[in-house]
Formats: C-alpha cells, sequence, structure tokens
C-alpha cells in the first residue's frame, strides 16, 4: 500500500467534494470520506492491474476425461469502467478438458484478478474464457456471467433491480449439445 499515491487521490477525491458544496473539513461525517474512499480504490483495484495474470494450477490429465467439468456459482464483485459503482454476481465456468485439468481454487483466482478493475461485464466474460483458452487449451470453454450493476438501480435509470447475463464460449462449447446443458442448468 503506497501511502504518497493514497494522499494523492484522498486530495482529489476532497477537492471533487468540495465542487458538490460537500466539505469535507466541516462535516465530521466527510472528514475521513477522502482517505477512505483512497484506501479503498488502491486495496480494490491494485489486484486486478498487476501486470501479470494469477498463476494457476493446472495438472495432466492422465485419466482421459472428457465430459464436461463445471464450476457454478463464483461470486466476484468489480466496479463499473462507466460509472465507477459496483456489480456484482457469479460466474458459471464449464469446460471440456483437453490434454490438462484445472485446479478450482484457480478458476476462482482468474475471476478475481479479472474482476479487481474498471470492468464491463462483456469483456469480463470474454476475458476469462479467452485466458482460461490460452492457459488450458481445453476443447471447449464456456463461461456465464450474471450479475447485478447498482448503476442501472439508481432512479436516474431504471430504479428497478435487473441483471444482466453475458456468455462467453470458445471451441466445442460454442454450439451443441453439450452448451445446451451448461446453459440449461438454472442459474441464481
Amino acid at each position: 500500500m503506497d501511502s504518497a499515491k493514497q494522499s494523492r487521490i484522498a486530495a482529489h477525491i476532497e477537492f471533487i467534494l468540495n465542487e458538490l458544496g460537500l466539505t469535507p473539513k466541516r462535516d465530521i461525517h466527510l472528514a475521513e470520506t477522502p482517505a477512505r474512499i483512497a484506501r479503498f480504490l488502491d486495496l480494490f483495484l491494485s489486484p486486478g492491474l498487476e501486470v501479470a495474470p494469477p498463476i494457476i494450477s493446472a495438472m495432466d490429465n492422465e485419466d482421459g476425461l472428457r465430459e464436461m467439468i463445471v464450476l457454478r456459482s463464483i461470486h466476484f464483485y468489480s466496479l463499473c469502467a462507466h460509472h465507477f459503482l459496483p456489480f456484482f454476481g457469479h460466474i458459471d465456468i464449464g469446460y471440456l478438458p483437453g490434454r490438462k485439468l484445472i485446479g478450482i481454487g484457480s478458476l476462482n483466482r482468474i475471476v478475481e484478478y479479472f474482476a479487481r478493475r474498471p470492468q464491463i461485464q462483456e469483456r469480463f466474460s470474454e476475458q476469462i474464457a479467452s485466458y482460461l483458452d490460452e492457459v488450458l487449451r481445453p476443447r471447449g470453454t464456456i463461461v456465464r456471467c450474471q450479475a447485478r450493476h447498482l448503476c442501472l438501480e439508481l432512479p436516474i435509470y431504471s430504479g428497478q433491480e435487473t441483471r444482466l447475463e453475458t456468455i462467453a464460449a470458445r471451441g466445442a462449447l460454442q454450439a451443441g449439445a453439450e452448451r445446451a446443458q451448461f446453459l440449461g442448468h438454472p442459474g441464481r
């Protein structure tokens, strides 16, 4: 945690609050808000802005497994790149093994890595699918993301709870019965 960076961010946040007519220096409830926002942004976004993607654990598919492997309901939190408000939900990942199998914890780390940056959901799903396809080389990959976007729920937009679903698929899961099987499973 770089305290000098956080101090610079806090100064900018304080400037914005003052421009909005909010005065952190005079309102006890806002006094620490610029520092809190700076800490949050630094802690939340830093892991996803690292240059190196997460290390995954992959093992040889010694048993020649061919059926789809699915991990459902990987929870995530991200920030909308358009409004810098949270969007959150869950990811379902399925893949048809090739020569390698991936550790379940690795799937969680991949989701977390791509969630911890200013993001749009459509790109988020695609990044996860592409990364898995690149590092694992499965016969097929599919990612379904279902999320609530707080920016859409604000009264200035729809004011209603909505969920957006995006799907990204590669290889043998772009079409066919196995794709339908994966997508036929009820989401949350």
